[in-house]
């Protein structure tokens, strides 16, 4: 198992917490157990729409911006 590697299951209470983890320290995650329909909030860290001050980029994630690594 590689130490970089988080598992997020769809059941899981804190998926969404799992993923905006991952996507603030730049780990891979492996999204399991998902249906045809994934969560909205997804929506903009899939099309990667991401938000450029200076150097740093962002992404819009629910309500917030989080920092996109």
């Amino acid at each position: 198992m590689c130490d970089d590697l988080i598992i997020a299951d769809s059941k899981d209470a804190d998926f969404l917490k799992k993923i905006e983890y991952a996507i603030t320290k730049g780990q891979t995650i492996l999204l399991q157990d998902v249906g045809v329909n994934l969560d909205p909030t997804l929506d903009n860290v899939l099309s990667k729409s991401l938000i450029q001050v200076g150097k740093r980029f962002s992404v819009k994630f629910g309500a917030n911006d989080i920092d996109y690594n």
